[in-house]
């Protein structure tokens, strides 16, 4: 699998997925807010968080 898109997913923890499916290139998830077109601020700067915890994750363990 090269692609996974996850729906109602909020936040979700990257490596899982990497370990699961390791020729996994795109990897997709679809908030509520995603469907309404709309994002809160306060939710851009939480998605930026957990990106960046996702990339610092998968460099310690080698994985990208």
């Amino acid at each position: 699998m090269h692609q996974l898109d996850l729906e109602r997913s909020h936040f979700p923890y990257t490596i899982h997925y990497i370990d699961a499916y390791p020729n996994l290139t795109h990897l997709r998830f679809i908030t509520g807010e995603s469907e309404l077109g709309h994002y809160y601020p306060s939710s851009i700067e939480d998605y930026d968080t957990r990106h960046a915890l996702n990339v610092a994750k998968q460099l310690d363990l080698s994985r990208t």
